[in-house]
């Protein structure tokens, strides 16, 4: 079996904003005599042999100079959260420099896509990355972590695998930090950013650079 190395879930990259603006969402309900189907607009779709690859940039100052800068592949396979009691699909990051194997757990419905740790720290009560639908202003609470959450704006985001029109979303950080999060949707994760003013500039990016979809 291969071995990976372990990363971080979810870092961000360099900002590239576009038009903003809040975009619709459609959500299209069907119901006969037994059964009640709805299909909403995916932000976070987990559908099996998906594979991202992201360039992942580690700073640690002022300077702007680069700390690490790595690349990182990701795919879905479905799979069952070491969570009692409950089924999951598993987001796995894969660092190509090798190393170790972590899954990372999410669920997503339309209410929302939400994130269960990983195979090292799952967690009994998933924390919501992204409100359903997703309407620029939605605002959140999450019991996981202290702080509102935000799905801020619409924008155009330049990547080396295209465009996406995105959703910009603001979750809850560290006080003092600062976590920024891009989703296109029926694509998923674009770009992250996270960062801590309180160590100097300390902040970690992560942007899409090839899809196999």
């Amino acid at each position: 079996m291969k071995k990976y190395l372990a990363v971080v879930a979810l870092i961000p990259i360099i900002f590239l904003f576009g038009c903003g603006g809040q975009g619709t969402e459609t959500t299209t309900t069907t119901t006969t005599t037994t059964t009640t189907t709805t299909t909403y607009a995916s932000y976070f779709p987990l559908i099996a042999g998906r594979v991202m690859t992201y360039e992942v940039i580690h700073y640690s100052d002022s300077s702007g100079t680069p700390v690490q800068t790595v690349t990182a592949e990701t795919w879905v396979y479905r799979g069952t959260a070491s969570i009692p009691g409950v089924t999951f699909e598993v987001f796995m990051i894969e660092m190509i420099t090798g190393g170790s194997t972590i899954e990372y757990y999410y669920r997503e419905d339309a209410t929302g896509a939400y994130y269960y740790g990983n195979n090292y720290s799952p967690t009994t009560e998933g924390r919501m990355l992204i409100k359903y639908p997703a309407v620029v202003g939605a605002t959140w609470e999450s019991t996981t972590a202290p702080g509102p959450n935000e799905i801020m704006t619409q924008e155009v985001l330049a990547t080396a695998a295209g465009n996406f029109t995105v959703k910009k979303v603001s979750l809850a950080a560290l006080p003092g930090g600062w976590s920024y999060y891009w989703y296109a949707q029926d694509v998923g994760l674009v770009k992250t950013y996270i960062g801590y003013a309180g160590v100097g500039i300390n902040w970690s990016s992560r942007e899409v650079v090839s899809k196999n979809f």
